[in-house]
């Protein structure tokens, strides 16, 4: 695991939750390339946006740099993935 995060080996979901700009979010991270899963969800104060994308970990603090740009105001989480199959992937 050490040498993992070292060399920044493997997989990392980045969640999103976006208050305002969810749509705006989405489209900015899939023009840059990135695949993205959108859900609509309810927070304290009404309606927001949950984002989902999977990156190499080698992305992700393009990928957070990216998020904080298009969403200032974005809660943003990121974890590990270890087990990968199926779907769009950014190459």
């Amino acid at each position: 695991m050490i040498i993992e995060n070292r060399l920044a080996i493997g997989y990392t979901n980045i969640s999103i939750i976006s208050p305002h700009r969810g749509i705006e979010t989405a489209e900015g991270l899939r023009d840059e390339g990135y695949a993205v899963t959108e859900v609509s969800a309810h927070g304290r104060d009404g309606a927001v946006a949950i984002l989902h994308c999977s990156v190499l970990r080698k992305y992700e603090s393009q990928i957070i740099n990216t998020i904080t740009r298009l969403d200032p105001d974005a809660f943003i989480t990121a974890k590990n993935v270890y087990l990968v199959q199926h779907g769009f992937w950014n190459s």
